[in-house]
Formats: structure tokens, sequence, C-alpha cells
């Protein structure tokens, strides 16, 4: 069975890249986040290697595209913490990816 987050992915960091308003963005990253946080729950041949490659791709460029806004576009404490948080939270959901895909790298080569 083939899933379709990567190309989910790519489509939320689209709709990042091109958000103009302050609410579809944080609306988009927290998307972002859901999306990652499902690779854990997938059976181990959904995704390929290449696939994973790919959403840690994404992934890299929506934490850059967070804090290139956090830098650029000043907004409330509150709502800068959130987008931070954010950050921290998608490199915490890649670390999860990777546990992932090592137990179920160890688990094949048995």
């Amino acid at each position: 069975m083939h899933t379709d987050l990567v190309p989910q992915a790519v489509g939320v960091a689209t709709r990042l890249r091109k958000a103009h308003q302050l609410r579809a963005f944080e609306h988009a990253a927290s998307e972002f986040v859901r999306l990652l946080g499902t690779v854990p729950d997938c059976a181990a041949e959904e995704l390929s290697n290449t696939e994973i490659m790919a959403l840690q791709r994404v992934a890299e460029g929506v934490i850059g595209q967070i804090e290139n806004r956090l830098v650029s576009r000043p907004a409330p404490v509150a709502r800068q913490q959130s987008l931070a948080s954010t950050v921290y939270e998608i490199s915490r959901l890649l670390e999860e990816v990777n546990t992932w895909r090592r137990h179920y790298h160890m688990r094949r080569a048995r």
C-alpha cells in the first residue's frame, strides 16, 4: 500500500509559502505538523526510504519558512512563540520519524 503523504506534505508546504495572512500561515504549519505526526502510524512498506527523505527535505523547508517568517514579519509575542514551538515540534517529529525508520529497517534486516 502506498500513501500520499509526500504529495500532501508538499501541498501544505506550498500553502505555507504562499500564505500572506498569519492565520493561514499558522493553519498550514499546524497541518504540516499533523501530517508529519502520522508517519509513525504507517506500516513499514507504506513509505520508502526515498519518500522518508523527501518528507525530511520538505520538513526542513517548512522549518526555514517559519524561521524566515519569525524574522521578517512582526507578530504578537504569543503568536511568535507558537510558531517557534511549531519549529521545535517539527524537529521532534523528524527525530521520531528517524527512530521509526531505524526500527523498521532493523526488523527488515532480520
